[in-house]
């Protein structure tokens, strides 16, 4: 599966790798992106970065809380399950990245993040739906197709999100051929690719929103935990601003109050 993934790229570097427009008011960097955010996409049609609510709430749906169970989608049934088909279709899109997170399943479920060797940003291959709320209101969300491992994903976890090599990219946009489009869901090649264990603070989603968000957080840069102050415990790292594996930060003095609680929570999970 994929259930958090990061993207935090220049926007040169984003219209220059996905040949579209990048609206400063719509893209930020996000560093742990994960179910029920609204995060960056590429639909079909449209030509550039648009917001959409991670976790598809088909048309027909009776409330938006089915998108919870739909973050992914099984690409080998993906033209059989009602709440996908019809999307596949005719509502694909991009979701740009330039990393996902895994959890390995072994005793300490122990959290990986999985990139290209090259540090390129890259997509995954999505489906969209547009869903209207009985107040009127609208909402587009998303779902990341998944296949089976490569070899690198298998000594972490059975599944994987898809990933488009950048020239088959056009085609799942812009195809129509559900037979050529299922020939695009295969696993990415695992010697592209590499994986190194993070610590566990990136199971904190609030905590790494808050640290983001504040004005001082100047710098927010994903290490591997083996490499990130190993002279220091993890409690003792982040009471000198370093969050082991995950992050490094400088927060004014200002902002301590609003993230302290979450902080507790990320010291007593330890």
């Amino acid at each position: 599966m994929c259930g958090r993934y990061s993207f935090a790229v220049e926007d040169a570097l984003i219209r220059e790798r996905f040949g579209i427009r990048v609206r400063t008011a719509i893209y930020k960097a996000r560093y742990n992106c994960a179910p029920g955010q609204s995060l960056a996409v590429i639909a079909n049609g449209s030509g550039e970065l648009s917001l959409f609510r991670w976790g598809l709430i088909p048309a027909w749906a009776k409330d938006s809380s089915m998108g919870s169970r739909m973050i992914n989608a099984r690409s080998e049934t993906i033209t059989e399950k009602p709440a996908f088909r019809n999307a596949f279709k005719n509502r694909r899109c991009l979701v740009p990245a330039d990393g996902f997170f895994e959890w390995k399943k072994d005793r300490e479920k122990t959290p990986f993040r999985i990139l290209m060797k090259n540090r390129a940003p890259f997509s995954m291959a999505g489906i969209w739906d547009q869903w209207s709320a009985p107040d009127g209101g609208i909402i587009q969300s998303f779902s990341i197709l998944t296949t089976g491992p490569n070899e690198l994903m298998a000594t972490i976890h059975d599944r994987m999100p898809v990933i488009l090599r950048q020239e088959e990219e056009e085609n799942w946009l812009k195809g129509s051929d559900p037979a050529l489009l299922l020939k695009l869901l295969r696993p990415y090649p695992g010697g592209e690719m590499e994986a190194y264990a993070v610590s566990k603070l990136v199971n904190s989603v609030k905590l790494i929103s808050h640290l983001a968000n504040v004005g001082d957080a100047k710098t927010l840069i994903i290490h591997p935990a083996s490499t990130t102050h190993q002279q220091l415990s993890e409690k003792e790292q982040l009471s000198t601003g370093v969050v082991p594996g995950v992050l490094r930060l400088s927060v004014g003095i200002e902002h301590i109050g609003d993230i302290k609680s979450d902080l507790d929570q990320a010291l007593n999970d330890l």
